[in-house]
C-alpha cells in the first residue's frame, strides 16, 4: 500500500507556508512515478516557490519493492529503532500472510538516512545483494584512504551498474568522486540464493566490518 499524506510546512529561509506530499509508505507498483523519484530523483527535497530555497524533508517512509520482494524502512530518529522493529514485525506478521512472505523470500531493512533509503532501493532495483555491496564498499573505502584510520571518513554509496557491467560507487567528499569495482568481484562474493525471508534489518557498514570474514561461498 502507498500512503501519500498532505502536510503543511514553513520554508526555513523566507517563512512561506506551503502544502506538500510526503510518503509514509511507498509501493513501487502502486506509485511508480514516486518510486522513480526516490530511485533517481529527490523525493525528500522541497523547493520553496517563493524564494527558491531547497529543504530536505525529514519523515519516516516504508519503501515496498514488490518486484524485488523487499521492504526498506527509513527511520529519521534512531531512538525509535526498537519501536520500529516491533512495528515492522507486527506489520509483516499481521498485515501480510506470513507463509506468502516466506515463500516469496522477502528481505527487510531499516536505515536512518533518506540517502541510504535511496541507496538500498537502487541496490535491490538493480537485482543486487546489499550484503555484498556493503562489503565491496569497504574495499572502496580502502582504495580511497591513505591508511586504516582514515577509512570511513568519506561516506560511500552504491550508485549504479555501469554500461560495462561493473559497479559504480560514489564517494561524498568535498567533491563527489566515483569509484568502480569489477562485476567479477561482486560475483565472487555473492552467496547462494536463499528462499527464506531475511529479517536481518541492519545491513550497513558496521555489519560489513563484523562480517567481512564471514563464510560466503566463493564461486570457482
Amino acid at each position: 500500500m502507498s500512503r501519500p499524506v498532505r502536510e503543511r510546512i514553513t520554508c526555513p529561509k523566507c517563512g512561506h507556508e506551503d502544502e506538500v506530499t510526503v510518503w509514509s509508505s511507498l509501493n513501487n507498483m502502486l506509485s511508480p512515478d514516486a518510486a522513480n523519484e526516490l530511485l533517481f530523483g529527490n523525493l525528500f527535497d522541497y523547493t520553496c516557490p517563493e524564494c527558491g530555497n531547497t529543504t530536505e524533508l525529514c519523515h519516516a517512509c516504508l519503501y515496498h519493492d514488490m518486484k524485488k520482494r523487499v521492504m526498506v524502512q527509513y527511520v529519521p530518529d534512531e531512538s525509535q529503532t526498537e519501536a520500529t522493529v516491533a512495528h515492522l514485525d507486527g506489520f509483516l506478521d499481521g498485515n501480510i500472510p506470513q507463509h506468502e512472505m516466506d515463500e516469496a523470500g522477502y528481505r527487510y531493512r531499516i536505515v536512518f538516512d533518506h540517502n541510504r533509503l535511496q541507496e538500498k532501493a537502487r541496490i535491490f532495483h538493480d537485482g543486487l545483494d546489499d550484503r555484498v555491496i556493503e562489503t565491496l564498499k569497504l574495499m572502496v573505502e580502502a582504495m580511497a584512504s591513505e591508511d586504516v584510520e582514515d577509512m570511513g571518513r568519506v561516506p560511500v554509496y552504491y550508485d549504479s551498474i555501469g554500461d560495462d557491467g561493473n559497479l559504480v560507487f560514489a564517494l561524498l567528499a568535498d567533491e563527489v568522486m566515483v569509484a568502480t569495482i569489477p562485476r567479477a568481484a561482486y560475483d565472487k562474493l555473492a552467496p547462494e540464493p536463499v528462499g527464506n525471508p531475511d529479517r536481518d534489518y541492519f545491513i550497513d557498514r558496521d555489519w560489513a566490518i563484523e562480517n567481512c570474514s564471514m563464510t560466503v561461498k566463493h564461486r570457482e
